[in-house]
């Protein structure tokens, strides 16, 4: 009730049917109050699922592109550091 009106609501057959029920009836009622020659206008409603988009929060990034420079940093600066702690013990 209290949700975003930008996001789809959960679709629910029953409801729907009340709605479409309610609104025939209200243009029944006015087209023979204003006594037009005409049908009332009928409201035919569907529904379907939207769509679930893939998932694209880590789409088209890879591990080498976004820490590789640790990988190719932190081993040579490790091994640096042993060689470096080794030559002076």
């Amino acid at each position: 009730m209290l949700a975003s009106p930008l996001v789809p609501g959960i679709n629910d057959g029953n409801l729907l049917k009340i709605k479409m029920d309610v609104d025939n009836g209200i243009y029944t009622y006015l087209a023979k109050y204003k006594q037009h020659p005409f049908e009332p206008p009928y409201i035919n409603i569907t529904f379907s699922n939207y769509p679930s988009p893939p998932n694209r929060f880590g789409a088209g990034m890879g591990l080498i592109s976004s820490v590789g420079g640790l990988f190719f940093y932190f081993p040579g600066m490790l091994y640096f550091m042993i060689l470096l702690i080794d030559m002076v013990t």
